[in-house]
């Protein structure tokens, strides 16, 4: 049903013939609902009022934040439940992380001039061989 420019309630109907048989639903564009006394489903109220009835918020929405830096660490997690804050945050988080991250950092660089190595090293014994030939 929907309210007419009048304010009379207008029914409307929605159904679907599907294998089962013939649904009665409520239509997607239905923001309200209401159960009438006595009766078991549910009737859909439409009602698109006009621009000077409508609802106006006074205040925009909150922009939401580009990102979050979350406060957990594996202290709370493991020893004890606990609210962790921006200064333990600092004091106990960061510098683990810096810690692992320069541990990767330098076994990356290890990793990467070891193979940059071996790989000279093949491209002079290649070298080697090839001009032994020549020779």
């Amino acid at each position: 049903m929907y309210l007419d420019k009048d304010g009379k309630d207008r029914e409307m109907n929605s159904r679907m013939g599907t294998r089962s048989g013939v649904k009665d639903s409520i239509p997607a564009w239905i923001k309200f609902s209401v159960q009438a006394p006595g009766e078991i489903p549910y009737s859909g109220i439409y009602y698109d009022p006009p621009e000077e009835e409508k609802y106006v918020f006074k205040h925009p929405h909150t922009k939401r934040p580009k990102s979050h830096a979350g406060m957990s660490s594996i202290l709370c997690i493991s020893l004890f439940p606990c609210m962790n804050c921006y200064s333990s945050l600092l004091s106990d988080c960061l510098p683990v992380l810096i810690c692992c991250y320069l541990l990767s950092c330098h076994i990356f660089c290890t990793v990467s001039s070891n193979i940059l190595y071996d790989m000279f090293l093949q491209d002079f014994e290649n070298e080697k061989k090839s001009r032994s030939f020549l020779y």
